[in-house]
């Protein structure tokens, strides 16, 4: 049986359930091709959720653990580890798609969490792309700034 907390976001207002622990059935891509980002559930909740995004753009909930930070990030960040070197590859195709949909809050990720994604993955992920950029791909006809 796993283990399991909810906490109960304000905005919006609705309770989030998610497993606690690695999820063993869960294994990283070959060398390392998907994307690992991490992000505190809120910062008054410094519950870390991270997520591994697929090199198809499929995402799926990898690992959820307290953060011994005092003020966890809220934000889509990389995770430690071999994440650190991601500014040496380039995101495929439907990583990317899948990046731009959570920058748009679109993507639909486990356990309904959300989040924006942080200035060092935007970066990395859109260079030389605008935020209309982005909506236009995905038809949002006004950006949604994160």
């Amino acid at each position: 049986m796993t283990n399991t907390i909810t906490y109960r976001s304000d905005f919006p207002a609705r309770d989030i359930t998610l497993p606690i622990g690695r999820d063993n059935s869960i294994s990283r891509e070959s060398g390392c091709s998907d994307i690992c980002l991490s992000r505190a559930v809120a910062i008054d909740c410094p519950l870390v959720v991270t997520i591994l995004i697929r090199t198809n753009g499929d995402v799926a909930l990898w690992h959820t653990a307290w953060s011994g930070d005092r003020e966890p990030n809220t934000y889509w960040h990389f995770s430690a580890g071999s994440d650190a070197d991601a500014a040496k590859r380039h995101p495929t195709d439907a990583q990317l798609a899948t990046l731009e949909r959570i920058f748009l809050k679109l993507a639909p990720l486990p356990g309904e969490i959300g989040g924006a994604l942080g200035q060092p993955v935007a970066a990395w992920a859109f260079e030389g792309l605008t935020p209309g950029d982005i909506a236009t791909r995905h038809g949002v006809k006004t950006p949604i700034m994160a």
